[in-house]
């Protein structure tokens, strides 16, 4: 086990069936800081997508994907969570 200072902490608003990471805002604007927040939560994850959502004074919202080999949420070795999802049947 790592000592404390040396694990990847997150603290994600949402996770969505173990597949898909929801941040929340309430800002005037999205900004590079809210950017990076995600992809650090998808790096230090096993999930491929993101989004960034701001229910500010204008709704906003940004998609995130982080495709990696490494991740382990394959449903086959050569498929990503990605693919997976755009041939997905939505009921």
């Amino acid at each position: 086990e790592l000592p404390y200072s040396r694990r990847f902490l997150y603290d994600a608003d949402l996770m969505v069936d173990d597949c898909v990471l929801l941040e929340l805002k309430a800002v005037s604007s999205l900004d590079a800081a809210h950017d990076g927040q995600v992809l650090h939560y998808l790096r230090a994850t096993s999930l491929e997508v993101g989004l960034l959502l701001n229910f500010g004074p204008r709704a906003q919202f940004r998609r995130f994907i982080l495709e990696n080999d490494k991740k382990k949420i394959r449903v086959l070795p050569c498929e990503s969570a990605v693919d997976a999802l755009r041939n997905c049947e939505w009921e």
